[in-house]
């Protein structure tokens, strides 16, 4: 899957953040919101990222297809070289303009959890969450240009996220209204989730960000990230 003009134009009534009518603001229990941030640095992104190769506890793909196999814990040795090998594709791919085809594919990889790199909500976000006791570390994801991350919904939990170097990505959102995760529910295990169910979804904001810039997500938001 990848979002394309036709497949936005598909969405009803999709609306920038800063343009959000007070109808599209009511479908929401907490809007998203853009936090100025200061830029992380991008050797340290990357730096971060090969530091935790030997504790693959992250998910990678070449083309859209896992080779991390069935989860943690759960590695061939076959599939943590893989894991490996795909992460160094993707940190190059996205480094330097590459035209992809069967032998060079698309690589990417997800949630490579870090302690190395400090990143925070300011405090006013905070005062917003139910914090647990335990140190939240940092998840990169390495997605280079021409990637995406598929429609999913994070339930129960909010984020703080930011891109890093010359990376601008685009969020379609939509609120978990009952509507929308019942036509997310429909698409559970399906690919081009948004292709299939846009048309139908209410509320839905489209946000830009970079490396100026960090979003912040309200729990249950259905979407998607894109580098463009």
């Amino acid at each position: 899957f990848s979002v394309c003009s036709s497949d936005l134009r598909s969405i009803p009534d999709l609306t920038p953040l800063h343009e959000a009518s007070d109808e599209t603001k009511s479908l929401w229990h907490r809007m998203p919101r853009l936090v100025p941030e200061l830029p992380v640095e991008e050797r340290k992104v990357y730096l971060a990222v090969h530091n935790s190769l030997d504790t693959p506890s992250f998910h990678a793909y070449k083309s859209g297809l896992p080779v991390h196999g069935d989860g943690l814990g759960e590695h061939t040795p076959e599939q943590l070289k893989a894991m490996k090998e795909t992460a160094v594709l993707a940190i190059y791919q996205a480094t330097k303009p590459t035209p992809y085809s069967d032998e060079n594919p698309l690589c990417c990889v997800l949630n490579v959890w870090t302690e190395d790199i400090s990143l925070s909500s300011p405090e006013d976000i905070k005062a917003q969450y139910h914090l647990c006791g335990d140190t939240t570390k940092l998840g990169i994801n390495i997605t280079p240009q021409g990637s995406f991350i598929d429609l999913h919904c994070d339930i129960g939990r909010s984020g703080y996220s930011m891109v890093y170097g010359q990376c601008e990505k685009v969020f379609v959102l939509a609120p978990p209204t009952q509507k929308n995760l019942e036509l997310f529910a429909t698409t559970a295990g399906l690919p081009n989730r948004l292709a299939r169910i846009g048309d139908q979804l209410e509320g839905c904001l489209v946000v830009p960000i970079n490396r100026s810039l960090a979003i912040d997500l309200p729990s249950c938001a259905v979407g998607e990230g894109v580098p463009p």
